[in-house]
């Protein structure tokens, strides 16, 4: 196995992953209008569901001996929830 590919795979992941929580967690706070409110408890559930999975990602890292990244994926907020739940 090659340790330091995977190494930078698993931080690859991990910026991705890291992205997912701060976008589900940047919907939820800012989702409005009656019909999207049922949402935003789903959507910060979803947040911590995804910062679980980054901590896994981050055991994998230690494991091989490697650093885990601080970088975070470029994070997109898009005010308009019929937007933001389009995907």
């Amino acid at each position: 196995m090659d340790t330091e590919a995977q190494i930078e795979a698993l931080n690859a992941a991990l910026r991705l992953q890291m992205r997912s929580a701060l976008q589900y967690t940047l919907a939820a706070g800012s989702m409005f209008g009656f019909e999207y409110q049922g949402l935003a408890g789903s959507l910060g559930a979803f947040a911590a569901a995804e910062l679980e999975d980054a901590r896994h990602l981050v055991e994998k890292v230690a494991a091989l001996g490697g650093e885990p990244t601080e970088e975070v994926a470029p994070p997109r907020f898009v005010e308009d929830p019929r937007e933001a739940v389009a995907g």
